[in-house]
């Protein structure tokens, strides 16, 4: 078990630093954008939306890791943190922490799942659904509504993971176990009600300032920043056994993946050790099964989808 001997404010790694930059890079980007809209065109919107989708999943990244190893030693900023990603990814930060707990308790594996059940991309229906739905919900109303219900006890088991569910009955689960979770504990849900009002506010704000790159821009960026997310977490599993431990999850060694993308391709490592800062990822990968053994995948951990399942070891390129 790793300890820390505290002699200052980082916990872990001044590198932290880097991915809490590119969260609040989000943000200034996010109504910087806006702002400049009018100005924009064409090019100007795709070439923003390009930059925003990177800033976002490495943010993302940023937070995934601050869940299991926290950037400082005082609660108060890991706090203002939370908040910080929950404006930048358009979700109530502490929801998503939690929640993310309870997928390293029941990690899965994806080979088992339909693709239309799994990803929107894979079905028509599934896709229009998505889009509509990031419409309806596009300042983040249904997940206040669900928090407050599941404060006051009166949220039924059928409503508990339906706006959310994108990969099927699985995260369906997570999500409901989520809701039954901020129902008794009251603490964490004042917590999560709290960054969802912080949410619905911040969008409410970008669309008050310019309500056309909100509507034409932003709710299909943020669409597609969820579908990224959604083939991301996909593809961590996709192939690898459930109930085999150090081998139930993906691992690519891709220097420039693992460079841009904080040590993604190290998910086999963090599965098996969770509670390792990602910087030493690359340590744990000595502890694990041969690769021949287990699923490793070439380049990056989004071509996972196209190795075959017979070949659940390509090497590292």
């Amino acid at each position: 078990m790793t300890t820390h001997t505290r002699r200052g404010v980082l916990r872990n790694s001044p590198v932290d630093l880097v991915g809490l930059t590119w969260s609040a890079l989000c943000v200034v980007w996010m109504y910087g954008s806006a702002l400049l809209y009018p100005r924009m065109g064409l090019l100007g919107c795709v070439s923003a939306l390009g930059v925003q989708l990177i800033l976002l999943s490495i943010s993302i990244m940023t937070e995934h890791h601050a869940t299991h190893t926290p950037i400082f030693f005082q609660p108060v900023l890991n706090r203002a943190c939370q908040f910080l990603f929950s404006v930048a990814h358009g979700r109530p930060s502490s929801a998503y922490s939690r929640g993310h707990l309870f997928h390293h308790q029941e990690t899965i594996s994806y080979s088992s799942f339909p693709r239309h059940e799994s990803l929107p991309i894979w079905s028509l229906k599934s896709l229009v659904r998505s889009v509509l739905r990031a419409y309806l919900n596009s300042f983040r109303v249904v997940e206040l509504g669900l928090v407050i219900k599941a404060l006051r006890h009166s949220l039924p088991a059928r409503e508990r993971a339906r706006p959310f569910a994108h990969f099927g009955d699985y995260l369906g689960a997570l999500l409901e176990r989520l809701l039954l979770v901020v129902g008794k504990h009251r603490r964490l849900g004042r917590r999560i009600l709290t960054e969802a009002l912080v949410v619905c506010a911040s969008r409410v704000a970008l669309c008050a300032l310019n309500y056309k790159f909100f509507f034409l821009v932003w709710v299909p960026l943020d669409f597609l920043d969820g579908l990224v997310a959604s083939y991301t977490e996909f593809c961590t599993h996709y192939g690898a056994p459930a109930d085999s431990r150090g081998r139930d999850a993906v691992s690519s060694y891709g220097r420039f993946f693992n460079l841009v993308w904080l040590n993604l391709g190290y998910h086999q490592e963090h599965h098996f050790r969770p509670g390792t800062h990602w910087s030493r990822l690359p340590e744990v990968r000595e502890a694990l099964p041969p690769e021949n053994e287990r699923r490793v995948v070439p380049r990056s951990i989004w071509t996972n989808v196209f190795v075959p399942l017979r070949d659940s070891a390509r090497g590292t390129v």
